[in-house]
């Protein structure tokens, strides 16, 4: 069966924008502003043509808060995808990185570590009495994150907090 999270309205609703500029691949809505606060998400796919890696950059400076960029591709190799990271960032200053971790996440943080980028910590699982949570790099998707994370993006953007700007992304939800 096909489940409908987003209210349908409300997506119509939202603007879109078409691009300022597309490099390859990466869409970028809004112009860079030093003075504003950035960051991204990243899921990380395998690159064999099922499955894509995506990026969706949001301004938090703003209100309502917007995508600035978005990136999708179903080619690209996980360790590649973290370069392809590097270079998006670059476009909005360097901002904090979240890509996922788990399936081919860890390759995609391998890389970007590599490369010195500010990536999103976590506090990792305990397995020890008496011992400190380990920090662990990028967001973990499970039975318990998934459904907070999708809740709390369908209450963002059926509130107006965020403004999608692509079409693809509003396709998504």
């Amino acid at each position: 069966s096909f489940e409908i999270m987003f209210d349908r309205q409300l997506l119509d609703a939202q603007p879109t924008r078409e691009p300022l500029q597309i490099s390859a691949g990466f869409k970028i809505f809004h112009e860079f502003e030093a003075s504003h606060r950035y960051a991204s998400g990243h899921d990380v796919a395998g690159g064999v043509g099922l499955d894509s890696s995506t990026s969706v950059f949001i301004d938090f400076e703003t209100l309502p808060a917007r995508v600035v960029g978005t990136f999708k591709s179903n080619a690209v190799a996980p360790d590649d995808f973290g370069d392809e990271i590097h270079r998006e960032k670059g476009f909005f200053g360097g901002n904090l990185v979240a890509p996922e971790k788990n399936n081919h996440g860890h390759a995609t943080i391998s890389r970007l570590k590599q490369l010195g980028v500010d990536i999103f910590k976590t506090r990792g699982k305990i397995t020890k009495v008496m011992q400190a949570a380990p920090t662990e790099y990028g967001w973990h998707t499970n039975v318990s994150t998934k459904p907070k994370m999708i809740f709390d993006l369908i209450r963002a953007v059926d509130t107006g907090q965020l403004l999608l700007n692509d079409e693809d992304l509003k396709a998504e939800c």
